[in-house]
């Protein structure tokens, strides 16, 4: 597509929490303010749905100036899932890659075929993945 990166960072929404901000949890405050997933609200591109299946989802973006992946994986069942994407259903060739949990803020095993992680029913787990 010829639409620049400029046009895709002037669209974006804010990010919005309908909570009383001054009875907020440690846990909740933590993730209001994790400045790892808020960078791929306000700077991440080229969102888009990779597949929906049997209850789960998978959601990727880009991020501007470099090769990484943001991964989404999401469990709209009732029952706790493993959820897997392989490293070919991202567009990467084989080789290793670093996972980033950026909910939790730190690197996981290095994969190099798949990423498959169990998700909480209703839950959701992100990660961005890059080359080593």
């Amino acid at each position: 597509s010829s639409t620049s990166l400029a046009t895709h960072q002037s669209i974006r929404s804010p990010l919005m929490m309908g909570g009383n901000m001054p009875e907020n949890t440690p846990f909740v405050e933590k993730l209001l303010t994790n400045d790892e997933v808020i960078a791929i609200n306000q700077k991440g591109y080229d969102a888009r749905q990779l597949y929906r299946k049997d209850g789960q989802c998978v959601w990727i973006s880009r991020n501007p100036g470099s090769a990484d992946l943001n991964v989404a994986l999401f469990n709209l069942s009732d029952e706790k899932k493993e959820i897997a994407v392989t490293i070919a259903d991202l567009g990467f060739t084989k080789g290793k890659y670093k996972v980033r949990d950026l909910w939790a803020k730190k690197d996981l095993d290095p994969a190099t075929l798949n990423i498959s992680q169990s998700v909480n029913p209703h839950g959701a787990r992100l990660f961005r993945i890059s080359k080593i």
